[in-house]
């Protein structure tokens, strides 16, 4: 491995010299500059930023852990906070939740300079870890979090009135057998997803017979989603609608339907939510909630930049769009896709 020393020694040159002209934090005169200039290039010299991180106790890096980073939502969010971080000088770190009783030390061993958190996966007290170490900590959640560290920003998205809004059109429609495909752990942990809040809401409020309505927890993608609809299936009692925790879901589900000979929506009506990619693209398209996850990136990243930067953050809430297309109407109007 190329270091410093080596770079010096082709320049002629003193380590110092080098330490300055790589981290710009010293004066080097314009004939060291260019010697330096083209030892680095000789050596395809590169610094190492991991000890640097160290010796200076900061990174410039922000960290995002997700529930599940195959998800569609996950990966856009990820695509554009990216971009947008590293225009503000920052690279970004990606993590799933791992089972470790050890893992939020271990990622904060990094020097990271702030860590979102975007997961229903975690314990208020695992979160508060990562706060009680000073490290800026921003949630984009539909969790209502009991005793969170007051430093923390939270990004909370009203999942649920759009998931009432969502089941109530369905209803509408005539569906009274419905399933509901959550990607929340609701039936292991005591902090209940909004979405699912807001399904179970809907479904009382309009009396619906609870023996025609099925939950099932934990689908968090489209492999999961096919293999537990078909395993659950029945022709002769089936839901004529299936609700899904995200759209990643909803493509496992319409895969299902096609293996099991169904049309959609003419058989069954599939839904999604979040509005990615996929949903627009699929056959047929999905009607979904709109998470407007272009916005959430930018909003993210300016709370946690002014969380570093020493300014107040304030809470922010972002309020869903119902986005309706083939998957639920035939022959809608394109319109109404976008």
């Amino acid at each position: 491995m190329i270091t410093r020393k080596d770079v010096a020694k082709l320049a002629g040159v003193s380590s110092t010299s080098v330490s300055y002209f790589v981290n710009k934090s010293g004066y080097v005169s314009e004939e060291k500059e260019e010697k330096i200039a083209k030892a680095i290039k000789a050596l395809n010299y590169r610094p190492n930023l991991i000890a640097k991180s160290l010796r200076i106790k900061t990174s410039n890096q922000l960290v995002m852990i997700c529930n599940e980073i195959r998800n569609s939502f996950h990966s856009e969010l990820v695509y554009r906070t990216t971009k947008l971080a590293y225009q503000k000088g920052y690279t970004m770190l990606f993590c799933n939740v791992i089972d470790d009783s050890n893992y939020i030390e271990k990622i904060c061993s990094y020097q990271v300079n702030g860590v979102f958190i975007v997961t229903n996966k975690l314990a208020p007290e695992q979160i508060n870890k990562i706060a009680n170490m000073n490290i800026p900590t921003v949630t984009l959640t539909n969790m209502e979090w009991n005793n969170l560290n007051e430093s923390i920003s939270e990004i909370k998205i009203d999942v649920y009135t759009a998931m009432r809004k969502l089941v109530r059109y369905i209803i509408a429609k005539g569906h009274t057998k419905i399933a509901y495909i959550s990607n929340c752990p609701a039936a292991k942990y005591k902090y209940i997803d909004q979405r699912t809040h807001g399904f179970f809401d809907e479904i009382k409020a309009n009396h619906l017979d609870s023996k025609h309505i099925n939950i099932i927890y934990n689908i968090t993608n489209a492999s999961m989603a096919r293999e537990v609809v078909k395993e659950n299936f029945s022709y002769d009692e089936h839901p004529t609608a299936y609700l899904c925790g995200n759209d990643t879901a909803a493509i496992g589900v319409l895969r299902a339907m096609y293996e099991l000979g169904l049309k959609v929506p003419d058989d069954v009506v599939v839904t999604g939510f979040d509005n990615s990619e996929i949903s627009r693209i699929s056959i047929p398209s999905l009607t979904t909630i709109d998470m407007f996850v272009n916005q959430l990136g930018e909003i993210m990243l300016n709370v946690m930049l002014d969380k570093i930067n020493g300014k107040k953050a304030n809470n922010t809430i972002i309020e869903p769009q119902l986005i309706l297309r083939d998957s639920t109407e035939n022959n809608i109007d394109a319109s109404l896709g976008r």
